[in-house]
């Protein structure tokens, strides 16, 4: 995998061992590291480790604190061998690419697959080693793999499949779906086109929702409005569904996060899906 020096992504789940403290990575780089150290004073030189969850390793660095301020510091790696500079690649790619679980037992994911150009995506083995390219060509997905022709796939799990050698259509996660954007649909007249997503339950399009205004809209698979969510300033979501009691009064629901939201919108158990899509309701909630 080939990656710039000063490319830098942002870290949720790389940790670092200092000085017996676990401490979060915030971003990483080949270069070095900001670690949410509060006491690190510059100049100082650090001895830590890596390791990510992903990873049956741990790694032994050496840095130098260029910048300090709590509760973050910046650290330069010094010295780096090969090792070193394969396990940065491999904790680097666990956090922007999309892991390939080969079961839902398994300890490790077999690889990753991740963003390496427009609408292309490259898919990397454990040992960072690319093993196969995805391209979307038209509404199509062509497969580019070591010692294969050139194929067309219907999404990133039988790409993957293909490449690490699986007998079934492994898990992503995060989820990465490759279905092209859906045309817009007919309007009525009168009514604008919406720049949104479709709500997925599995395969399922259990409705539609789009920012409108100060708000986010969902509606049914008819497109007929359910309700709306909004976004306090404590960071709490409410979710008003329309008619929803037996009395045909509001129904406020509350959540931490939009994909809560959105299951709290649907009565869903778990987050649904999205897939970017422009659609035309068939009336809007001020109608």
């Amino acid at each position: 995998m080939v990656q710039k020096r000063n490319h830098r992504v942002s870290a949720s789940r790389t940790r670092a061992r200092v000085a017996g403290r676990n401490v979060p990575v915030v971003n990483l780089s080949l270069g070095g590291a900001c670690l949410a150290l509060e006491d690190a004073p510059a100049d100082a030189t650090v001895e830590l480790e890596l390791e990510h969850p992903h990873l049956a390793e741990r790694v032994a660095f050496r840095g130098e604190v260029v910048w300090a301020r709590a509760p973050q510091a910046g650290v330069r790696f010094v010295g780096l061998e090969a090792a070193q500079r394969t396990l940065l690649r491999r904790c680097m790619l666990a956090e922007y690419g999309h892991a390939v679980w080969a079961s839902p037992s398994a300890e490790r994911p077999v690889g990753y697959v991740a963003p390496i150009g427009e609408q292309r995506w490259g898919l990397f083995d454990q040992a960072v080693r690319q093993v196969g390219e995805l391209r979307r060509d038209g509404a199509m997905l062509v497969l580019s793999a070591d010692g294969q022709s050139p194929l067309t796939v219907p999404g990133a799990p039988e790409a993957a499949a293909r490449c690490f050698g699986l007998p079934r259509h492994p898990r992503l996660h995060p989820p990465l779906d490759l279905t092209p954007p859906a045309p817009a649909e007919p309007a009525p007249a009168g009514l604008p086109s919406l720049a949104g997503s479709a709500v997925l339950d599995g395969a399922r399009v259990v409705g539609y929702v789009a920012r409108t205004g100060e708000s986010w809209s969902f509606f049914d698979p008819a497109r007929e409005p359910l309700g709306f969510m909004t976004l306090s300033g404590e960071g709490e979501w409410r979710v008003v569904v329309l008619g929803d009691n037996d009395d045909g009064s509001l129904d406020l629901r509350r959540a931490s996060s939009y994909p809560e939201a959105l299951a709290a919108a649907y009565g869903l158990a778990e987050p649904p899906g999205l897939r970017s899509t422009v659609f035309q309701p068939a009336r809007l909630l001020d109608d």
